[in-house]
């Protein structure tokens, strides 16, 4: 059951952008077709009752045609705890979480902060900036202002079979973080951080010198040393 669920949701998200009206640029960027992907980690219980949590998380893959969002795609779903109350209709709660989440930021927002974090992408290293916001924290990519994660705290209703309870309200933390652009080119338009291979290098060469030097002096010195 729970794979069939994984396979509608996946199946019933991939036209997620052009169903509820998605569409953002990459205004900072040059025109560019390819592929962002995010972890989103979701975690929360019902409003009325704590004991009815929820736990799952998954990738969401953009699609990127000349600068705009074309479709957005659920795969690699871990689910941890999904509740009777919304298991029955787990495509549906997916897809209402994620059009939450994607409507709750500006995919380019340029900010500027005082606080700095770094993210791993495609095994780089990005400097971004930490920007507070009414419900949550926000990570955005110093150069283009590119969202590449986030600690979100959002509320959704899941509408139900009983007359009594109607629809259940959800309260949500959605924690988020870019980890894979495509194609590689466009990493070189983002804030990437070098580590400083020489210095490294040359403190290094400079200690093993050291060590053998040392070495050596102590195994000229051992009939000194020893005790006969």
């Amino acid at each position: 059951m729970q794979s069939t669920f994984l396979l509608l949701s996946t199946l019933f998200l991939v036209p997620l952008a052009l169903i509820s009206g998605i569409v953002s640029s990459f205004n900072n960027l040059q025109t560019i077709t390819g592929e962002i992907r995010y972890l989103v980690i979701v975690d929360g219980a019902r409003s009325d009752n704590p004991l009815d949590m929820v736990s799952f998380q998954c990738v969401i893959s953009l699609k990127i045609e000349n600068n705009k969002v074309e479709s957005i795609s659920a795969s690699n779903f871990i689910i941890n705890n999904i509740p009777d109350s919304v298991s029955y209709r787990f495509q549906e709660f997916v897809k209402t979480v994620i059009i939450k989440w994607f409507n709750s930021f500006s995919l380019f927002d340029k900010v500027e902060s005082n606080y700095k974090t770094y993210i791993s992408v495609n095994g780089k290293i990005i400097e971004a900036y930490i920007v507070s916001g009414n419900n949550g924290v926000e990570y955005r990519e110093a150069n283009t202002g590119l969202y590449v994660g986030g600690d979100k705290e959002l509320q959704i209703s899941i509408e139900t079979i009983s007359p009594m309870h109607p629809k259940y309200r959800y309260n949500l933390s959605i924690i988020s973080y870019l980890f894979s652009i495509k194609p590689e080119q466009i990493i070189n338009s983002l804030a990437v951080i070098e580590p400083p291979t020489s210095i490294v290098r040359n403190t290094t060469i400079i200690i093993a010198a050291t060590i053998t030097v040392l070495a050596v002096r102590t195994l000229m010195k051992w009939k000194d040393y020893s005790i006969m």
